[in-house]
Formats: C-alpha cells, sequence, structure tokens
C-alpha cells in the first residue's frame, strides 16, 4: 500500500539510494514480475497474447530494444526456434540474476551507511544463538533465516532479562543502572 511505499522510498534514502537508484529498483523489480507472468506453453517468439505484453512491458522497464531482448532470451532464434523450455528457464534465470544484483546493490548501501555513520563497523554481521553468520554472499533465504533469528533472540533475551531484573528487585538489589544487550537495532533494520 501507499503507506508501506514511502516508508521503504524514505528508508533508502535515509541509507544515501539516489532518487534515480531506487527508481531504477522499481523498475527492474516490476520487470522481474512482469517476467513471471509469461506464460510457459507457448514459444516466446510467437508474440501472441500474454507473452507479447509480458515481453514488451519486460524490455520497456529494463530499457532494452524489444528485438534484442528477444533474442538474448530464445539464444539468437527470434522466430523459428528455441525450445519453449529453454527459453523460459532464461526467463527464470534473468529473474533470479535480476533480484540478486538488487539484494547485492541494497546490502552495499546498507554496509556503506553504517560505515559513514559508526566506523567501528565494518560490515552487516548478525549474531544468533547458532553463532556468528558470515558468508562471502548472502542471498535473501539467508537474510529471512537471520531476521527470524533475531526475533527469537530478542524475545528469548528480553524474557530472561526481564526475569532475572524481577527476580534481584524482589531479593532487595538495586539494579536500577543495570542494562542489557539490546538487538532491537538490528529488528528495526531488518524487519
Amino acid at each position: 500500500d501507499a503507506d508501506n511505499y514511502n516508508k521503504v522510498r524514505q528508508a533508502m534514502s535515509q541509507i544515501g539510494i539516489p532518487d534515480d537508484t531506487q527508481e531504477a529498483i522499481y523498475r527492474v523489480l516490476s520487470a522481474i514480475l512482469h517476467l513471471q507472468n509469461v506464460d510457459d506453453t507457448q514459444p516466446l517468439q510467437a508474440f501472441q497474447g500474454s507473452v507479447q505484453g509480458c515481453l514488451k512491458t519486460t524490455a520497456h522497464l529494463l530499457q532494452v530494444p524489444m528485438d534484442e531482448f528477444i533474442v538474448g532470451l530464445t539464444g539468437g532464434h527470434t522466430r523459428q526456434g528455441a525450445a519453449p523450455k529453454q527459453a523460459h528457464d532464461l526467463c527464470r534465470t534473468l529473474c533470479k540474476a535480476l533480484y540478486s544484483g538488487i539484494f547485492t546493490l541494497l546490502v552495499d548501501h546498507i554496509n556503506a551507511a553504517l560505515r559513514t555513520r559508526c566506523r567501528q563497523y565494518e560490515c552487516i554481521g548478525i549474531v544468533d544463538m547458532f553463532g556468528f553468520e558470515q558468508a562471502p554472499q548472502n542471498r535473501l533465504q539467508q537474510l529471512c533465516i537471520n531476521a527470524a533469528a533475531e526475533a527469537f533472540q530478542s524475545h528469548y533475551s528480553n524474557n530472561i532479562f526481564r526475569s532475572a531484573v524481577a527476580n534481584r528487585t524482589a531479593e532487595g538489589f538495586d539494579i536500577s543502572k543495570l542494562t542489557f544487550p539490546s538487538n532491537s537495532s538490528m529488528m528495526q533494520l531488518l524487519c
């Protein structure tokens, strides 16, 4: 909805993504969605029905001439012949590559924003109950797993620390100045 869209745009601006890059991100995401609508029962070269509309819209969004786009998806067989399955596999591969590129771009911008605001941090790292996750290249699945783990860790830690504070207070200890680690900033970043 419009409210969430505005929040995402604001968040992207806060981490330093220029407006033109944000527009490009949305164009690529739209292209991915349109390309996913291609009916895999007919050859891409047929230029009929939904295939034609999806491919034209995708090419336009990616700012690629339609004929070059079709040649790229069909391996150069613009009229007779790439097998429909091969062409549609290329569509799916293109979608994955585009999505991976967007994910990498976003992670790079987040890392850059963290570096400029907090010099001691070098990259996004997430500590969870299974240890420190550090991979040469993270994927969306890993981010979702880490977000779930962070949510669980937050819930667990808050309950444990609140219980300990309540117990110590009941025993008469003054622990009003006691603080405990919180991953709330990480949760805000992820969710």
